[in-house]
This record gives structure tokens, sequence and C-alpha cells, in this order.
């Protein structure tokens, strides 16, 4: 269902590949960078500047706020809010439902599920899976390549590292002086061999 054009809020028009003219709602169209080849959505708004690359595609009903950029070949699903000062790197993906906070960087070829809340200022790494339901606090980094799953909680400034497996629905949080831990078993949602920096507590 498409939501009311907001009154502060201008309309643009963009031409998906195959010449079908959409709608979005923008504070400013002129500060919407849209590439050629970007597939948009129904009732997507832009609250301010914003730069889409080739190849990216954008559900239905999805915010970007200011200072956006999104990447070659990114996927977003419906209902999906960015904040502003956000980079989605090239061939990305974030699925339905999920709020991104503000200033993250997501990655390349990283991948968030659904209904996922990605607090501000964290860093998404490289080739990263996200599962659904996953919730983040501010400052959270995700190391390269690792998994994260499915309704998984992780406190402030949480360091996930490379390669790492954190189970479902574990909660992390961060400790005021870091503990070291190695070869943790699967079952305490690192997988063995992996080092975690960080206290395990629920």
């Amino acid at each position: 269902m498409a939501r009311k054009a907001r009154k502060d809020l201008v309309t643009g028009f963009h031409a998906n590949p195959g010449g079908k003219l959409v709608e979005y709602q923008a504070k400013d169209p002129s500060k919407v960078l849209i590439q050629k080849g970007v597939t948009l959505g129904k009732g997507v708004v832009f609250l301010g500047s914003c730069n889409i690359l080739a190849g990216v595609h954008i559900g239905d009903n999805c915010n970007f706020s200011d200072k956006t950029a999104i990447q070659p070949n990114a996927r977003i699903g419906n209902l999906v809010t960015v904040m502003s000062g956000t980079l989605i790197g090239r061939n990305s993906s974030i699925e339905t439902g999920t709020e991104i906070g503000q200033n993250v960087v997501i990655d390349t070829d990283a991948h968030i599920g659904r209904n996922v809340r990605i607090g501000d200022r964290c860093t998404i790494s490289q080739h990263t899976h996200i599962a659904n339901g996953v919730d983040t606090g501010q400052h959270v980094t995700i190391g390269v390549g690792a998994e994260v799953g499915e309704r998984a909680r992780l406190k402030d400034w949480v360091k996930i590292g490379d390669n790492a497996i954190v189970g479902r629905m574990c909660v992390m949080w961060h400790a005021s002086s870091l503990q070291e831990y190695t070869k943790l078993p699967a079952t305490n949602g690192v997988k063995a061999g992996d080092t975690y920096r960080g206290d395990r507590s629920q």
C-alpha cells in the first residue's frame, strides 16, 4: 500500500529499465542523482542528497535520509529505512523491513536480512551475512566474512572478528576491560578457532 505524499516533498520522476516512469518524493529532486539502469519501486522518499549508481534495485516504500550513497548493483527490499551519511556497498543486499542508522558503512557483497536494525556508526564488512531479526547497537563492527545468526543482539561497541560465526539469539556485550576469547565452542556463538574480543554476558 503506497504512503500518502508529504506536503513538504516534491514529486520527481525516474525511468526504470524498459522505459517505465515511476514517481518518487524528495525534498529537493535536484540533489538526488539516479543513474541509468536503476530500478525504483513505488513510494520511495529521499529526504536529502542521495547518489544511486547503476544497476541498483530499490523496492517499494523505502526512505533515504541526507547524504546517502548506494553503489552499483546493490539490492534493497521493501519498507527499508536508511538514515543520513550511510554508504551501501557494491553488490550488497538489504531485505524488507530493515532499518539502517546514521553514518553506517555496509561494504561490498554484504547481506542483511529482513527486519534487521543496524545502529548508528556501525561498520558491516564485505562478504558478511546478517540473518533476519538481528539488532545491533551503535559503533558495532562486524568483520570480513562473519555470519550473525537470526535475532542475535550485538550491544554498543561490540567487535566481531573476520570469519566469526555468532549463533542465533545470542546476546553480546562490550566489556570495559576487553578480554580475549580463543577456541570457543560453536555453542557459545563463535566458531571454534576464532577470536572474539569482548564480553559474552547475556
